[in-house]
């Protein structure tokens, strides 16, 4: 992966700023860390934008909004993986890099399907994936 877009994309994740959501790349100005890195791309490249992709609900019952960015939903562009050289063996939309609870992907990581140390499962923080993200050789 490209250092400096690595670091870049890193300092975004540990803004404060930025809410983190799961199961889109961005839901109501929430982001998962794969749309953080396609927010950086727009920020950086003046490419991209955000559209209107579906309604969903959340626990709650109340409806939000699920974004699309370069028609990916879910998964990172190949364009922005593409800019980003990342060079991930198992899949650019969604790498996968090994974690100190194993290998995952990146929107595992985020959307809490790890095992915690209760049962069930857990999600990381941003801050946390800016950790794995850093140096992984993976990307």
């Amino acid at each position: 992966m490209n250092k400096d877009i690595e670091a870049k994309w890193c300092a975004w994740l540990r803004d404060p700023a930025n809410k983190q959501t799961q199961g889109a790349l961005q839901k109501d100005g929430r982001f998962c860390c794969l749309g953080g890195l396609c927010e950086v791309y727009r920020k950086e490249t003046g490419k991209g934008e955000w559209r209107e992709h579906a309604r969903s609900y959340s626990d709650e019952c109340e409806p939000k909004m699920k974004f699309s960015f370069l028609d990916a939903v879910g998964t990172l562009p190949y364009e922005v993986a593409s800019w980003a050289g990342i060079m991930n063996y198992y899949d650019v939309s969604d790498p996968e890099v090994l974690t100190p609870f194993g290998r995952y992907k990146l929107s595992t990581l985020n959307d809490g399907f790890i095992p915690g140390p209760e049962p069930g499962t857990r999600r990381l923080t941003f801050a946390e994936i800016a950790d794995i993200i850093e140096g992984n050789p993976d990307l």
